[in-house]
């Protein structure tokens, strides 16, 4: 049986995207299907939009740091920055729609089942294809308390008209902290409850310990230990209760993490196995059906980031146009929190390099003092380095300051060239430059 396309992808992410528009400039006949606008998450409804509201913030923030140089009350009005946001949102979809329609790729706007090994319902209609590509990005995940459904999403979150007096974040995740420290410096008052007494756990719990001061000297009150078991929609209020306290507020925010978005998609159907996401070898194929390939947070495997995802698209267009060739190999990858200022990793954190037996010694300090940090105003920021003694190379670095997210980045690269401490600091960085730092921390 001849199929209808050589690959259909569900999902138009920056994973789904560019495996659709590689295979299509490969000469393959190409399909892509989405429930939702075209784009995905991070470019219409999380890590970019975030991110102007952050530095829209950050700029409020900068009157407290030098309430002694700047005069008057800068402000800044949250419907006018929701307009400034969705004049770099809006565009994507049509943009998204006018290149996939150049490139030759057939579109469709629906929900996507499988119905066979190789073959999906879109609107009842049934669509083949040699290589059908899972791409649906993540979700939040289900919390299994008593009114959950009355928890706004990130989505709600940045398309909010106006921003509430008061509100309670459900998870200490990336969402809560990112998007506390936004409304934090817009005025409202902010709480983050978590379960455990460790939140954004992916972090070293020293740089942890110091985003807890930083945020609650800026004004969000942080619970922990302390798990929600219900929320309830009251005289127009939310009551969220969490052990024996009940907290009254104006919105309760879901921010307790994402699950890959995979639900519906009939995966029983097709043969594909899948846990936390779709099961995939190297060459993110599934390891059950050969026709299905997988990408970005709906495969099973690697850290759920855009830039990881957009790296597995490439790896899954190669091996469907050439055959399994190229494997996935993150073993460093830098993440960023954009809280106000942000925290950034990349490499192992003290407790996991003890655990794999690494012998190393450690940089950790508090860099209120530091020039860079003095003339902004910062206070509480920091940075930990682990270093192996045998190689004198870097195995992980933290940092907790202003520009952190391209700190980071200078790690990183040191840690892919496999440079050592000594060969960093022959490095001439431009100066004064807050980057510069690095020599200073190793």
């Amino acid at each position: 049986m001849q199929n209808d396309f050589n690959i259909l992808v569900i999902g138009s992410g920056a994973a789904g995207g560019t495996i659709a528009t590689k295979c299509a400039a490969a000469g393959l006949k190409t399909a892509i299907v989405d429930c939702r606008p075209y784009g995905g998450t991070c470019a219409i409804r999380g890590c970019d939009p975030k991110k102007i509201l952050v530095d829209a913030a950050e700029y409020l923030d900068e009157k407290n740091r030098l309430a002694d140089l700047i005069s008057g009350n800068p402000s800044i009005e949250w419907k006018k920055l929701m307009d400034f946001k969705r004049s770099f949102t809006y565009p994507v979809p049509k943009k998204r729609e006018e290149a996939y329609r150049a490139a030759g790729i057939t579109m469709f706007k629906g929900t996507a089942v499988f119905n066979s090994k190789n073959s999906v319902l879109i609107d009842s209609n049934e669509y083949s294809a040699d290589k059908i590509v899972i791409a649906t990005g993540a979700k939040p995940g289900k919390l299994n308390i008593a009114g959950e459904e009355n928890l706004l999403q990130s989505d709600g979150f940045l398309e909010l008209e106006e921003l509430p007096e008061d509100i309670v974040f459900v998870g200490g995740g990336f969402i809560s902290f990112e998007f506390a420290h936004i409304a934090a410096r817009f005025g409202s008052r902010v709480k983050i409850i978590h379960r455990d007494d460790m939140p954004v756990e992916m972090f070293d719990r020293d740089m942890v310990s110091m985003l807890l001061d930083y945020s609650r000297n800026a004004g969000i009150d942080i619970i922990l230990n302390s798990a929600v078991n219900s929320i309830q929609k009251k005289n127009g209020k939310f009551i969220v209760k969490a052990g024996s306290e009940e907290y009254k507020t104006d919105l309760a925010v879901h921010g307790a993490g994402r699950v890959a978005d995979i639900d519906g998609l009939g995966l029983e159907i097709a043969g594909i196995e899948h846990g936390r996401g779709i099961t995939v070898n190297d060459y993110m194929q599934s390891v059950s059906n050969e026709n299905v390939y997988a990408a970005g947070d709906a495969a099973e495997g690697s850290p759920p980031l855009t830039p990881v995802g957009a790296a597995e698209a490439k790896i899954v267009a190669e091996n469907i146009i050439s055959g399994n060739k190229s494997k996935r190999d993150f073993k460093i990858v830098p993440f960023t929190l954009f809280t106000i200022p942000p925290l950034a990793s990349v490499g192992l954190s003290e407790e996991n390099a003890l655990k794999k037996g690494f012998d190393f010694r450690k940089n950790f300090s508090d860099t209120s003092s530091w020039y860079h940090m003095k003339k902004t105003g910062f206070k509480g920021t920091g940075f930990k380095v682990l270093i192996d003694n045998k190689t004198d190379k870097i195995i992980g670095a933290f940092v907790f300051s202003p520009n952190a997210e391209n700190t980071i980045n200078l790690f990183t690269m040191a840690m892919h060239a496999s440079l050592s401490v000594n060969d960093i600091k022959n490095i001439i960085f431009a100066y004064p430059s807050i980057s510069s730092d690095i020599k200073y921390m190793i």
